[in-house]
């Protein structure tokens, strides 16, 4: 029959369109809900880990990872993110996981890590402050924060590779580059 694309001038080739487009949008809804169930999962067992690390010298790690999935596993999330990024939200939770594996043993190295994703956040944050509304969503503003992410992956599981390069200095260039088209009223 027409695909979704045929002109539908009866009532027939109207029910063949509808049909065409309802089956394209579940094997769609299907495909994503099958990519989100595993971050879910992932993501429950990590929150239950954290719970369950309640020792104080544990604190700061266990206060990162929970601000790192707010920001990561929130209302919309899946919208916000794209489906093109679930893959990449897997490998960020799979980094978090690979972290409480080693952390503790090698604490030290741990807070090391972090001071560097501390200061890449710290100058990202100072960034948006600085934008206007319209400009902290415009894409090269929003993918210094996934920047960030891939940082996390290259300082905490590096055996799991990031998407692309990444280092506290490339942050720090891309974080110039958009405030200068910022101030330079792009």
């Amino acid at each position: 029959g027409p695909g979704p694309d045929a002109a539908v001038r009866d009532q027939e080739s109207f029910e063949v369109a509808l049909s065409d487009v309802r089956n394209h949008l579940s094997a769609e809804v299907l495909r994503v809900v099958r990519a989100v169930e595993p971050i879910l999962a992932r993501h429950l067992r990590i929150t239950n880990r954290l719970d369950a690390m309640s020792a104080p010298h544990l604190a700061a790690l266990v206060a990162d990872v929970r601000a790192q999935l707010r920001e990561l596993i929130r209302p919309g999330f899946i919208a916000e993110a794209g489906v093109a990024r679930l893959g990449d939200l897997d490998r960020y939770l799979r980094a978090v996981e690979m972290r409480l594996d080693k952390a503790p043993a090698a604490l030290a190295r741990d807070a090391e890590s972090l001071r560097t994703v501390d200061a890449a956040e710290a100058r990202y944050a100072d960034l948006l402050h600085g934008l206007r509304p319209r400009q902290r969503g415009s894409a090269d503003v929003v993918a210094i924060g996934w920047m960030i992410e891939e940082l996390r992956v290259s300082l905490f599981a590096q055996t799991l590779g990031t998407a692309y390069p990444v280092s506290l200095q490339r942050i720090s260039r891309a974080i110039d580059e958009a405030a200068g088209r910022a101030n330079g009223g792009q």
